[in-house]
């Protein structure tokens, strides 16, 4: 989505690009992997809390889905347990 999409203004979106601009790559692919971390971890809460009765490995079958498709997460790690 763009800025105007999420209703940001244009001087707040400069500045929030200038402050990744400023970081070296080693802090901004550590920023990225902590986001990353972070929306796992929220996708795997929202599962659990719409299907606590899914055990372990339906959870991760389910987050593998949401993640690469349901084709992929079959060929991986075969049919839903």
């Amino acid at each position: 989505m763009t800025p105007e999409e999420l209703d940001i203004p244009p001087e707040r979106n400069a500045r929030y690009l200038d402050g990744i601009r400023l970081m070296g790559p080693a802090r901004r692919g550590a920023v990225l992997d902590a986001m990353v971390r972070d929306s796992r971890v929220l996708l795997k809460a929202g599962l659990h809390f719409r299907h606590p009765q899914w055990s372990e490995p339906q959870l991760r079958w389910r987050m593998c889905e949401a993640l690469y498709g349901a084709e992929f997460t079959a060929r991986v790690l075969g049919a839903f347990p």
